[in-house]
């Protein structure tokens, strides 16, 4: 996901000024990312002040993992959304000549998914 995202940061440098929706969602999904840490990480400290507070190492490793997991689920919708309004089409059904390479492709990304 990571190498996928950065490939698409490039078209988005690009085309960011010119299409004013890949701006509201890039700064939509680098918002939710950014915020994650601290959102996991209070949630964390609140649900274990009555047992005396959290191992910083717990809190790390916890923060962590919720960041990672959230960025990799939004990543592919970030991708598919980013690329629809480059594209001006948000709905991305494929002609019927190109079908099966599309779906067999959108099968395949959103497997790792899965893979938890």
């Amino acid at each position: 996901m990571v190498a996928g995202i950065i490939g698409l940061l490039s078209l988005v440098s690009k085309t960011v000024y010119r299409i004013p929706g890949v701006l509201a969602l890039a700064i939509g999904f680098l918002a939710i990312i950014a915020a994650s840490p601290f959102v996991s990480a209070v949630t964390m400290m609140k649900f274990y002040w009555k047992d005396g507070g959290v191992s910083l190492e717990n809190l790390l490793w916890t923060v962590f993992v919720v960041t990672s997991s959230i960025f990799i689920a939004l990543s592919a919708f970030y991708s598919d959304w980013c690329l629809g309004l480059m594209l001006g089409d948000l709905t991305g059904m494929p002609s019927s000549d190109n079908a099966p390479l599309y779906w067999t492709y959108f099968a395949a990304k959103r497997l790792s998914m899965l893979c938890w």
